[in-house]
Parts: structure tokens; sequence; C-alpha cells
């Protein structure tokens, strides 16, 4: 499970009932993309989304993640129940617990349905109406499929992260969900191909299957692997007119892990606060704390 691989994440957090400042520079705004076709259990995927929002929460920057392959209810409530709280409840929004220095997680399958109804009832985009859900958090992470990231994301800068795994990208289904998020919210994405580590090569071993050496195998493994990012890229290229920028990643590869997180920020959205305006100026703040864990 994810806390068992990284047991440094704890996924509570808090209502809590001081307000706070948002960040001075608003909200950023990161996302990856979660395909079930191809990566069914989300492995690959979240072993790169929880070491990369462990590294920016490094920087000092409080982490958000809104994770779409998790239904909220009653036993785990998430984005939807926060989007739903009364206006005076509302004022306060979602903060950091202080107790904990870990990433905050939110079941948010219902909430992302909800959150551009929402929005468009406010006038406003859905980045700026989270933002008022969410004052003490420097950076939301949207972790959703291609669908659910474009109506969420409409006018947002973000580049959303792609994880191809090992064994290499479908062509064709990964290329679908480029032309979703480029035809229907103008976003162009970032693919992060993992790499395998020196130390899992084996190159000395004799692969039986194929009746070659493991060196051999890995070689045309990785030939062909590079054969589908290439085939992948220059579909992109020809038929929306850019290719997506590529960051290769070797995992539990802390430099690697590192600059992924970096080079994510630099491709961040941000929402500055609306007018600067509380969400219900007027309204009592939220009397007591309540703690949210999944």
């Amino acid at each position: 499970t994810m806390l068992e691989t990284f047991p440094q994440l704890h996924q509570g957090l808090g209502l809590h009932d001081q307000p706070g400042a948002a960040a001075p520079m608003g909200l950023r705004v990161l996302a990856m993309l979660r395909d079930t076709a191809t990566d069914p259990q989300g492995q690959a995927e979240q072993s790169l989304l929880w070491p990369v929002c462990a590294s920016l929460q490094r920087l000092g920057m409080p982490v958000l993640v809104l994770d779409a392959s998790q239904g909220e209810s009653a036993d785990a409530p998430g984005l939807a129940q926060l989007l739903q709280q009364s206006a005076w409840q509302a004022r306060t929004g979602l903060h950091p617990d202080p107790r904990h220095s870990s990433v905050a997680v939110l079941p948010a399958r219902q909430g992302l349905e909800l959150l551009p109804l929402q929005a468009r009832q406010a006038g406003m985009t859905p980045m700026q109406w989270l933002q008022r859900h969410v004052r003490g958090y420097a950076i939301v992470m949207l972790y959703a499929d291609a669908d659910t990231l474009a109506r969420n994301l409409p006018g947002q800068a973000v580049h959303p992260l792609m994880v191809l795994p090992e064994h290499g990208p479908r062509v064709l289904g990964c290329y679908r969900q480029l032309k979703q998020l480029a035809m229907h919210a103008g976003l162009r994405c970032l693919l992060a191909p993992l790499l395998p580590n020196p130390d899992d090569l084996g190159v000395t071993s004799y692969d039986w299957r194929r009746g070659q050496t493991g060196a051999r195998s890995q070689a045309e493994d990785a030939q062909r692997r590079q054969s589908q990012i290439d085939a992948l890229l220059r579909c992109a290229q020809r038929h929306l007119g850019h290719a997506p920028g590529l960051l290769p990643v070797r995992l539990h590869h802390a430099p690697d892990l590192q600059r992924l997180a970096l080079q994510l920020l630099n491709h961040a959205g941000s929402v500055l606060p609306h007018g600067g305006q509380d969400l219900a100026a007027g309204y009592a703040p939220l009397p007591a704390s309540h703690a949210w864990s999944h």
C-alpha cells in the first residue's frame, strides 16, 4: 500500500478553526494523469506521485493531493464533503495540520465532478473556486483521468504529468489522452518514462526465455521502449502541433525525483485569490476542529 511504501507520508488533514492567509503567490496547481488502461492499480503513477509531492513539501510548500482514484464516503470524507459545506463553514477553508509535516490527501472522485458545476454557478473557473476552500495550501495536485483534468483545468498553464511504465507506453492510448487534454482544455503534457535502476538490471544473468544474455534482452527492451516513445512524440507533433516534454526518471533515485518535482513546479498553473475577498465575508468562523483521514 501507499503508506507501507512511503511510511513518512501521513494522510490525515484537518479543518481548523483559525482562518489562515493564502500563500502569497496564490495556489500552485499541478496534475498527474490517472491511466487505468496502462496501469490498472496505479502502481507506476503512485511510485512517482508520493515521493514527488514529498519533495515539494520539503521545500516548505504545503501540498494537498486530490486523489480521484479514491471515492468519498461517510467513513472517508473528501473533496465532495468540503465543497458541500455551508457558507459559514467554507469561510475558513482547509488548512494543513500543524502537527504533521507530511503530504495531505483527500479522496476526490465525486468532488472533482462537483467542482466544475459549482464553479460555473459562481462565475469562476474550477481552480478559482477550489482555491477558496484550500486556503492554507501552497500546492494542489490533481490525480485524475484525462476527462476529469480537462473539465477542471481550463485556462490553466499547468502541464499534466503522464507516467510511462517501464514496459513502454500504449502509443495510441496515450496519444488519445494527449489529444483530449489539448483539444478540450488547451493543455500540454509532460511525459515521465520510468527507467530501470542500474542495480535492477542484472546484466550478468541469462534470459532463458529468449535464449540470450540478459544484457542483450535489456538492450532490446530499451530500444523497443524508446521506439514507442519516439512514435508517441511524432504522433503528437504531427497531429497536435507540439510534442510533450520528456523527463525520464529512475525510481527511488533521489536526484531524478527532485529534478522532476522542480520541473513540475516550473510548469504549474497558478490561482490568485479571487478579488482578495473571503468566500463568505460576514459569517462566523468554523466553531470546532475536525480531523479528516482516509
